[in-house]
This record gives C-alpha cells, sequence and structure tokens, in this order.
C-alpha cells in the first residue's frame, strides 16, 4: 500500500502544459530556430537578468545574460556547428555588480581581430579595445567611471555579443579596457562549465530557466519553430485566465506557481473499489479512499489511483490519463521544475531533482 501512496501523492495535482514534438523534416527545411524570451507579471512586463537553457534529453547547457535575450538553436543532424556560430563567446562579467573594476572572459576558437567597446547608455563611447587574439580564452579588466550602467560589446568573426555592467560607486577612476592574458576561465564567472553551444536534435526536451529580482521561472518544451517564450513570475495565485477548472461535476480552484499552472485540491473523481480489489482496465474509473469511505475522498485526500489508472493505460510521458482536456499528468521533469521553484536551496535545473531516494 506505501507504493500507491507514493504514486497517487504525485498523482493528486495536475499541470497544464502543451506538449509539442518536432519532426526531422521540419528541421531539414529550417535548420535554425530562434527563440526569443521575455518575462511577465500577471500581466506587467518584467526585464530578465538571464536565461539558462538546458537539453534534459542528451545533456548540454548554455546561459545568456542581459540585453541578450535571443538564442539561435542549430540542427545539422550530426551534432556539429556552423564554423561562424562557435567562433565567439562572452561570459557576463564577475563580479556585477561591481565597485570600480570588473572582469570579463571571451573565448574565441580561431584567432581574429577581436574589438571591445563600452558605452553608457547614452550610447557615448567611454572605452575600446582592439587587438588580434589567438584561440582560447581571454580575460579582460574594466574600470569605472562616474556613470553606473554600460554595455560592454564584443566583435570578432562576424559575431557580436554584449552584456550589462553595472557599477555600483563612482571609482574616480578612468574608463579603462585593460587585456589581462590568457587562460583558463575564472571559475567565479556564472557561466563557468556550461558549454557554449547547445547540441540539439528534432524531438529534444529543453528545460528554459529565466532569472530576474522576482525569482526563477522554469519552462519546457521541445521547439520546432521560432518562438516567444514568456516567464511568468506571478506566483500562489488563480491561474492567469484559468481560475477554475470545472470537471465532472466538481470544481477545483487553480495555482500559478510561476510559469507552471496546477490544480490546487486533490483529484476526485471516478468509483470507489475496497483498498484490497486492484484498479482494471475496464473503462470505468476506479478510485481508492482512505478507510474505503467515500467521505474521506470527498472533503480532504481527494481519489487515490495506482499508477496505470491514473494515467488511464496509456505510456508517455505526459499523457491526459483520468485528467479533464487540456490537462496532463505531469512528468518527473515538470516535477523537478516544481520542486526547484519553491526550494530555498536548490534551483530549476540542478542535479539534485535528479536523484532517487
Amino acid at each position: 500500500m506505501s507504493n500507491l501512496i507514493f504514486t497517487t501523492m504525485k498523482a493528486r495535482i495536475i499541470l497544464f502544459a502543451t506538449v509539442i514534438f518536432a519532426t526531422h523534416s521540419l528541421f531539414a527545411q529550417n535548420p535554425t530556430i530562434e527563440l526569443l524570451f521575455t518575462g511577465d507579471n500577471n500581466g506587467n512586463y518584467t526585464s530578465l537578468d538571464s536565461i539558462y537553457i538546458k537539453n534534459m534529453t542528451q545533456g548540454g547547457d548554455v546561459m545568456l545574460y542581459a540585453p541578450d535575450t535571443t538564442y539561435n538553436l542549430f540542427w545539422t543532424g550530426i551534432n556539429e556547428f556552423p564554423a561562424d556560430v562557435s567562433s565567439l563567446s562572452l561570459t557576463q562579467n564577475f563580479p556585477n555588480p561591481f565597485k570600480g573594476k570588473t572582469e570579463i572572459n571571451l573565448s574565441m576558437n580561431k584567432s581574429g581581430m577581436a574589438t571591445i567597446e563600452v558605452t553608457n547608455l547614452l550610447g557615448q563611447n567611454v572605452a575600446r579595445y582592439q587587438g588580434v587574439l589567438n584561440p582560447g580564452n581571454h580575460l579582460f579588466s574594466f574600470s569605472s567611471g562616474s556613470k553606473n550602467i554600460y554595455l560592454l560589446s564584443v566583435s570578432a568573426g562576424g559575431n557580436t555579443k554584449t552584456i550589462k555592467l553595472s557599477s555600483t560607486t563612482s571609482s574616480g577612476l578612468n574608463y579603462e579596457i585593460e587585456y589581462l592574458g590568457s587562460g583558463p576561465q575564472n571559475t567565479n564567472l556564472k557561466s563557468a562549465g556550461l558549454v557554449k553551444y547547445l547540441p540539439f536534435e528534432p524531438g529534444d526536451a529543453l528545460l528554459f530557466v529565466g532569472y530576474n529580482e522576482l525569482g526563477e521561472s522554469g519552462i519546457l518544451d521541445s521547439p520546432e519553430e521560432s518562438k516567444t517564450y514568456t516567464f511568468q513570475y506571478a506566483t500562489n495565485i488563480p491561474c492567469i485566465g484559468v481560475p477554475t477548472v470545472d470537471y465532472e461535476g466538481q470544481t477545483y480552484n487553480t495555482i500559478q506557481i510561476y510559469s507552471q499552472c496546477w490544480f490546487k485540491e486533490n483529484l476526485n473523481i471516478g468509483e470507489m473499489i475496497p483498498a484490497s480489489q486492484s484498479q482494471t482496465n475496464n473503462n470505468t474509473i476506479e478510485k481508492y479512499c482512505p478507510l474505503n469511505n467515500e467521505n474521506y475522498c470527498n472533503t480532504f485526500s481527494g481519489g487515490l489511483y495506482q499508477w496505470s489508472e491514473m494515467m488511464n493505460y496509456a505510456n508517455d510521458p505526459g499523457a491526459q490519463g483520468i485528467c479533464p482536456d487540456g490537462w496532463h499528468i505531469p512528468t518527473d521533469i515538470e516535477w523537478q521544475v516544481l520542486e526547484g521553484a519553491v526550494d530555498s536551496v536548490y534551483g530549476i535545473g540542478n542535479p539534485e531533482w535528479a536523484n532517487t531516494d
């Protein structure tokens, strides 16, 4: 009976999501997919500080930093990237915000001329560096003047990358970009350990995590075409646009938890059978109730279901199961997103959530 309770605990809350599967033919016609990211807080725009993208199917991840909120997915069928795609990588400065001076790491896959320019929010150029760099990682420092916000852009190999720098105080120093040398990437950088470009094939499940001052919000999808993803930062309110759901004579409230929408109450449908009897595929939804008393299902527990019954004897993750139309049984990855969204130690996408026991 303990196994039954364990599986039904995850079955009690039902997640709303749309699952899209890509096809090889679509990617053959359009091998480049542009993903655009934005933020929303219950109808109000909110800016993003950074976006983390992880391939949950075959591994690999990348981190984007504002104001860069666009990412291009490339698929060639053999996990190779066009030469001009991987020619330049720029990580966020560390520390950020900073006092007086901060460090920036960039990486090139071949020798070439690199230009670094820093502008203030008025578009005025305050510092500039230009020189030929060898393949590998290169570390620079930037000393700020009297302003607080700057945009640093690096151009090399036909690519341009931009990051936002935030200074907390006026340093009194002259604006300056200084080359500190080549070598391994600074391990203090937020993007340390992340691959530069994401391996991707049709049908791969991608996890997107958006960060800003309101917290972190996660979205799961298998993109098949260019699209915009909106991270939702409203939480602990009725789901936006879907405050309640009527199903089989009962009304269920919903709850928005960042970019996920869940049922607030446990699902309670079907015909009660004794706990000693197995639920079977007989075209009738069957449920258990504590102490074989349906009042417990109706008042506080909801129905208890064996896994196969709950999935309506389907095998594909994310199946509708016994849920209303437009809803489905949450997948393990969707549970991991919920766990990361509400936990105070391990965030969304942390490997901790993939552990067992």
